[in-house]
């Protein structure tokens, strides 16, 4: 028993030391006119499997954390390279227990800046202690 209030102790610490992204719903009111259809449509759907999205959120939020904002006098440029939808991603498994996901900037996402699209990190993930194993940019 005392194991295992330890152990909960240590999980309330870790993830009280973690910033969490707040979740914003609408408003009931305001989503009541939305209706899920009888089955997801089968044009466009891309089935994701667990270790791989986990590893996909963990590299996001690295790269482009959602807490980091722009400095005050950004223009719409700078704004736009700190959200994460501005952020393409592939990830592939790598050897056993690492995932590799690339990240890099949207192809107009931000604008037309050439420049910009060099914009992005490959990184190597360890998905049994899900560290960071490496960043090659």
């Amino acid at each position: 028993m005392k194991d295992i209030l330890l152990l909960l102790v240590g999980f309330v610490l870790s993830a009280c030391a973690t910033p969490h992204r707040p979740i914003s719903f609408v408003p009931a009111k305001e989503a009541v006119w939305f209706k899920f259809p009888s089955n997801l449509p089968a044009e466009g759907q891309v089935k994701i499997p667990a270790t791989l999205a986990a590893a996909i959120q963990l590299v996001v939020d690295d790269f482009v954390p959602w807490y980091a904002k722009p400095h005050q006098n950004a223009d719409t440029f700078d704004a736009c390279l700190h959200e994460q939808a501005s952020y393409d991603v592939v990830a592939a498994p790598g050897p056993e227990g690492v995932v590799f996901v690339s990240i890099w900037l949207s192809p107009g996402a931000c604008g037309h800046y050439r420049w910009a699209l060099d914009l992005g990190a490959v990184y190597a993930v360890d998905v049994r202690n899900w560290r960071i194993l490496a960043v090659q940019h």
